[in-house]
């Protein structure tokens, strides 16, 4: 499945797997639909369902590296104050967590799959200018002006760099709880740092 799932409330904190699925999207309505017809449909069936955020790592090529590609240049512009929390999740936790849910009896139901501790938006880009060899330096943008803008590229562009729904993901304190897959046991082989 995928955090488009639940919507992207603009302060939800951290969220748990129980909490109320709004999203906002085609898509995310598809996941949350495809999610309620597998548990609807389990019976006395073990159903997992993984819930990850935005996944990076080799191979990614489309939602993580729009936000890597102006970070690791370290000019990057920061919506807001950019503290407001996120969840990614690296391909390597993501699939390993896969692998652990299905040899893990207790795993059932819908699982958040994320790194194991949510950054900030400025501390994604910091670490993303890092690793790239940038310094970083972050170029605040009040809200209501990057709103203009991404509504503006909207319009003018067939294939806009910013959208408001971008800019809602990127602007939420929206990060997925990862405390059910821990009790399991499960150990995080990735750190967002590396």
């Amino acid at each position: 499945s995928s955090q488009a799932a639940l919507g992207w409330s603009a302060d939800a904190g951290l969220v748990r797997e129980d909490a109320l699925c709004a999203p906002s999207t085609a898509y995310g309505r598809s996941k949350r639909d495809a999610e309620r017809a597998l548990l609807d449909a389990a019976g006395p069936m073990r159903v997992v369902i993984l819930r990850p955020p935005t996944v990076y790592g080799p191979g990614e090529r489309r939602n993580f590296l729009a936000l890597a590609r102006p970070a690791a240049t370290g000019l990057f512009p920061v919506p807001g104050r950019g503290d407001n929390r996120m969840s990614f999740c690296h391909l390597d936790n993501l699939v390993d967590a896969a692998v652990f849910a299905l040899r893990a009896p207790g795993a059932r139901g819908v699982l958040h799959v994320a790194d194991a501790h949510p950054v900030t938006l400025r501390e994604a880009v910091d670490t993303i200018a890092h690793a790239a060899g940038r310094r970083p330096i972050p170029v605040p943008f009040p809200l209501p002006v990057t709103r203009l803008a991404a509504r503006a590229c909207e319009r003018l562009l067939r294939s806009p760099p910013l959208s408001r729904a971008r800019l809602h993901t990127l602007t939420s304190d929206c990060a997925l709880d990862v405390g059910a897959l821990a009790r399991l046991g499960f150990r995080w082989p990735v750190r967002f740092e590396g």
